[in-house]
């Protein structure tokens, strides 16, 4: 039996709501259609379960999946069953029972089971919205999925509205005037605004000071993290370097960096407090290169402030001096090289804003929040102008819906929800977490309704699109609205082999911080799951590799001959290269044909680079555009006409004349 077996067994209990962290491999999706059919057994009619995933592809192979099994359950046992087939058949022949006693007749309606993404079930929650509310906001209208010179017009139109001059002569001052650059920022939260809108902004003093004092509870947060981190065996040396080298600074001439040095030195220790932030900076600087490195033994000089003994500019400083603090400044370095946590907090503390930079903060937050309001407002207007709307907006309708007429919204449905499943948890955003709270705000424990999350933590990659893998880890730990979540994790890696899978236990986990230091509040650090292998060692050479290339031709020689080489051992064994993006397949795909290894590459081909593409490119442009002289003579001149320079100077003479 293998490790996570228990997990994926409690997975299948229809009365209890989990959230599976499910890592590559670990046949996660198998587990939500093995879910999906648990629930269904249940049931008292398919619309009590609905599944929600991010595309339309995704969508419909889940539904294709779920439909297989029913059929698969119909036929004859088969004896080669695996153990995971024996369970999905197990489930899908209780489902089929169940439609056979309620009258469902599944297969004979494939829509049965509610399988949507999150977009498309935000559009039927807005069509059951009450009429008012969407038609202010063209919720119904056709979905444009990019609207940026629209966004950029209700920007601008905001932006120049008499009734906020001052706010956003406030906003155009702190960004120097560079409209072009404000009205962008605008645009793009616009295009996002169903992350931020809500009901409304709320743009109140008391909304604002909310606000700001979240952000310092956070920059507070930080601070008490990175003083209980500090190694107070370090305090009298810190004292002594900060003083040294704000004496080393006057004498430079670097009267600001002298005075914060002194300023360091006359405080240390200091305290956790956001008044003491900029003596927790100074040490960053005065430990820390300007990347947030640890400083090196080598680094350690002038410019740092520690000048050779030799230097006869410091001559007010004895060289004993000047050395034996040089030497003291190198050997603290070996211990804060081995206290990395301090080392990593002590460098984010360069980015947190200062007790003066919060209250400048609260004022540029009140005016923005004042023109992102308005301009959100034109959006509106714009929109239903043009009769369309986009994904946010469709979000926002929903979210109204849900909000201000729930039970009608849901009634509209003709279903009753007990059970909700969604995959890909970790890429979802703020706005689609409302949606699953307001949908369960009324669920209680016990009550047979259930919420299924599946997902990875350490597959977030769409930060791009506002997913916010917090959101994955405050479900782990504190469920969703009234929720309780119970947490499963899954380790098992079926599609690996298990050099890879130890390869990568080994090296990928470096990249995810170990939590050393975290505070139990820190719901944003992902932590790394070790896997293990199912499948066993294949009969080829296994092993992982790192090799580096000065150019592209050295790399696609050498993985050309390794292709080789494994052709050679195993004719049939299937080979896969990853590149980049299609430019950098451009040697390799040379180094294919050069050695005649048979591949397939769709999308890879630069046609643009053939010459009869060329050809045909500059036949188009000469029809399409006459006067395009050199399209016309690239095609006189082509191997189809044929003709010789002396030609084509006569005929630009006589066109000419």
């Amino acid at each position: 039996m293998q490790a996570d077996q228990s997990a994926r067994s409690a997975a299948l209990d229809p009365a209890t709501s989990f959230i599976v962290q499910a890592p590559a491999g670990s046949g996660k999706t198998e587990l939500l259609i093995q879910r999906l059919l648990a629930v269904l057994a249940q049931a008292e009619h398919p619309s009590e379960v609905l599944a929600i995933t991010f595309t339309n592809k995704a969508a419909g192979e889940m539904r294709e999946r779920l439909y297989n099994a029913l059929r698969s359950a119909q036929l004859p046992a088969d004896a080669s069953l695996r153990p995971v087939e024996q369970v999905r058949r197990a489930l899908a022949q209780a489902v089929l029972q169940r439609d056979a006693a309620r009258g469902w007749k599944l297969m004979d309606r494939p829509d049965a089971v509610l399988i949507d993404t999150f977009d498309a079930f935000c559009a039927r929650l807005a069509a059951r919205a009450p009429l008012q509310q969407v038609a202010a906001s063209a919720a119904l209208a056709p979905i444009e999925p990019s609207l940026n010179a629209v966004y950029r017009d209700a920007a601008r139109t905001a932006l120049f509205d008499d009734d906020i001059r001052r706010e956003s002569t406030l906003l155009l001052t702190l960004a120097a005037n560079r409209v072009d650059d404000v009205v962008a920022l605008i645009a793009d939260l616009l295009a996002r605004r169903a992350q931020w809108l809500g009901e409304a902004v709320d743009t109140s003093d008391a909304a604002v000071a909310r606000l700001t004092a979240v952000l310092v509870a956070q920059v507070e947060k930080h601070i008490e993290q990175v003083a209980g981190l500090h190694n107070h065996r370090l305090d009298a040396e810190i004292t002594a370097l900060a003083q040294f080298t704000a004496t080393v600074f006057s004498l430079d001439g670097r009267d600001s960096l002298a005075a914060e040095r002194d300023a360091l030195a006359e405080a240390w220790p200091v305290r956790a407090e956001l008044s003491d932030l900029s003596h927790w900076q100074t040490l960053s600087d005065l430990l820390l290169t300007a990347s947030g490195e640890l400083r090196k033994p080598g680094g350690i000089n002038v410019k740092a402030g520690f000048p050779i003994p030799k230097d006869a500019k410091y001559a007010d400083i004895a060289a004993d001096e000047r050395a034996a603090m040089k030497a003291r400044m190198q050997a603290i370095l070996p211990e804060l090289e081995r206290d990395t946590a301090f080392v990593s907090a002590l460098a984010k503390t360069r980015t947190l804003p200062a007790a003066m930079a919060i209250s400048e903060h609260e004022i540029a937050l009140k005016a923005t929040l004042v023109v992102l309001k308005l301009s959100a407002a034109y959006l509106s207007v714009l929109l239903r102008e043009r009769g369309v709307t986009d994904f946010s907006g469709v979000m926002i309708a929903a979210l109204s819906g849900l909000r201000d007429a729930r039970e009608d919204v849901l009634a509209g449905l003709d279903a009753k929800l007990k059970h909700i499943l969604v995959d890909e948890v970790q890429d979802t955003n703020p706005a689609q977490f409302d949606l699953l709270r307001m949908l369960t705000e009324d669920w209680s424990s016990g009550d047979g309704r259930t919420l299924f999350l599946v997902g990875d933590p350490m597959q977030s990659i769409y930060g791009f699109r506002d997913a916010d893998v917090s959101l994955f880890l405050q479900a782990q730990a504190h469920g969703v609205g009234e929720v309780a979540l119970t947490p499963l994790t899954l380790t098992a890696n079926y599609r690996s082999q298990p050099v890879v899978v130890d390869w990568v236990n080994q090296e990928i986990a470096r990249v995810f911080s170990s939590g050393e230091g975290a505070s139990m509040e820190d719901e944003s650090r992902v932590q790394f799951v070790s896997a293990f292998a199912t499948r066993t060692a294949g009969t080829l050479r296994e092993r992982v590799a790192h090799r580096a290339f000065s150019n592209d031709a050295d790399e696609a020689n050498a993985i050309a001959e390794s292709i080789a080489e494994i052709r050679t051992e195993e004719p049939e064994a299937s080979v896969a290269v990853l590149v980049r993006g299609r430019a950098h397949a451009t040697a390799l795909i040379a180094q294919f044909a050069a050695r005649d290894i048979a591949f397939s590459a769709r999308e890879f081909a630069d046609w643009s680079a053939r010459e009869t593409v060329r050809d045909l490119l500059s036949l188009t442009y000469a029809i399409a555009q006459p006067s395009d002289r050199l399209s016309l003579f690239s095609v006189l001149r082509s191997p189809w006409v044929g003709c010789t320079l002396a030609t084509l100077a006569a005929f630009a003479n006589a066109l000419d004349d």
